[in-house]
């Protein structure tokens, strides 16, 4: 990721969101979390795992508020749903298809 990329949020609103994203990538990974990021097109950060991944069908329940695909473990599932509110109220889109990890790929663009 280029260290002068800079993303249309505050800096606590961007911690937030990349806290989100990195905890859930953690969470359900095997061994390898995967960051990268860019400026063309548009400004894009990508955060990819090596786990089971998630099926399409499902990606709409993970991003509502309290949608908690996982029951076991701690959380409450807001993150998700934070981390695409943070994106969108600036601008941006956040979506969620397979990683070349295998696992899942969260995508963010604006």
């Amino acid at each position: 990721m280029p260290a002068q990329l800079t993303v249309p949020l505050e800096a606590a609103d961007f911690a937030e969101l990349m806290g989100a994203l990195i905890e859930n990538a953690a969470r359900f990974a095997r061994r390898r979390v995967r960051i990268s990021g860019g400026a063309s097109p548009g400004i894009r950060i990508v955060v990819e795992d090596d786990g089971p991944g998630l099926a399409a069908t499902r990606a709409e329940d993970a991003l509502t508020r309290g949608g908690r695909l996982d029951q076991a473990g701690a959380g409450h599932g807001f993150g998700l749903a934070i981390a695409r509110e943070l994106v969108e109220a600036a601008g941006g889109m956040l979506s969620m298809d397979t990683a070349e990890l295998g696992g899942l790929r969260i995508q963010v663009v604006w």
